[in-house]
């Protein structure tokens, strides 16, 4: 494989480097909170594991490198259903998510051992990416269709699983077209690196999108608990004005 590109290069260090942003403003405001819900800590264990999974790809034999590809996959896939699981309401929904995630593993370590992979599971993110959408957009029509006082926009999650879309969304044709290039050759390798580098760019908004998320999560943190302890004196301030 031949050199990469100086401007996909860029856009790969950007991606690549974002995964620390999410860490960065969880780190801020967990000192701050101390505390961060499940689904949170589930965006993070996801992120640690794609910077972990750079460098494994890298030292890790060439045999096992295509089942660590797949395995990324499934990471990921779990990470993001979960999220989704945690946050639907609807108990059939869930039924749903845990059999269809269920169905998932069984074809994904079938796929693996059976289908050679070349660069990527392009397969596998195909029907991750159909998944994934599916229940996102389901959770997003629950928020829409449940009465509440504030906007879509202010909980947190709406961000986190936008993220989610867009990323998975924009990488779709991208992923699954990727292995139809030769790398042998240098003009289908120049058109590979300019295909392959617009994952790095959803990659990139998708974890500005997660920091966003988390963002707007501790601001709604910290509210919460400013009013809870603010009420006790809210007596006193009445008694106060009664005498």
């Amino acid at each position: 494989m031949g050199k990469i590109p100086s401007i996909e290069k860029l856009l790969f260090n950007i991606a690549e480097y974002s995964d620390f942003l999410p860490i960065l403003v969880s780190l801020i405001f967990f000192l701050q909170v101390k505390k961060l819900g499940k689904d949170i800590w589930i965006l993070l264990a996801y992120i640690f594991f794609s910077i972990i999974s750079v460098y494994l790809s890298n030292v890790l034999p060439k045999k096992i490198v295509p089942y660590f590809v797949s395995f990324i996959t499934l990471f990921e896939y779990s990470c993001f259903i979960l999220f989704l699981w945690l946050n639907i309401q609807k108990p059939k929904i869930k039924n749903l998510a845990l059999l269809l995630s269920l169905l998932f593993i069984i074809f994904i370590v079938s796929y693996s051992i059976n289908v050679e992979i070349r660069f990527i599971d392009t397969i596998p993110i195909g029907v991750e990416t159909i998944v994934i959408l599916f229940f996102s957009f389901y959770f997003l029509y629950e928020q829409m269709n449940t009465p509440k006082t504030t906007f879509i926009y202010t909980d947190y999650r709406f961000w986190i699983i936008i993220g989610m879309a867009i990323y998975l969304a924009g990488s779709f044709f991208i992923y699954i077209f990727a292995d139809q290039f030769d790398l042998k050759d240098p003009a289908e390798q120049k058109q590979y690196y300019q295909f392959y580098s617009f994952t790095y760019l959803f990659y990139t908004i998708k974890n500005l999108f997660f920091s966003l998320g988390i963002l707007i999560y501790a601001k709604n943190l910290k509210q919460n608990n400013n009013r809870t302890t603010s009420m006790p004196y809210l007596d006193m301030d009445l008694n106060h004005i009664n005498r």
